[in-house]
């Protein structure tokens, strides 16, 4: 069998979010009762980039890089800051 779950969410919000998934995606339906697969599982792996010896979250290289890019191109674009 195949949960979804969370290691640190509290025991009971797993049906917190499948009432939030119905919710999302109203026109898809869920499973049936007796169906064989309960529900699903996903384990996401951190993801960090190493900077300088420092972990730095995705989201911020993602941010930096985005915002070195844009003041390089501007020239190449004529946009004025």
């Amino acid at each position: 069998t195949l949960s979804m779950s969370n290691p640190g969410l509290p025991r009971g919000t797993t049906q917190n979010l499948i009432t939030a998934i119905q919710i999302i995606h109203p026109g898809e339906a869920s499973y049936p009762a007796d169906a064989p697969v309960a529900s699903v599982d996903v384990h996401y792996v951190p993801r960090a980039t190493r900077v300088f010896g420092y972990d730095v979250p995705w989201w911020l290289t993602l941010l930096i890089v985005s915002c070195l890019s844009a003041y390089l191109v501007r020239p190449l674009v004529k946009v004025q800051f």
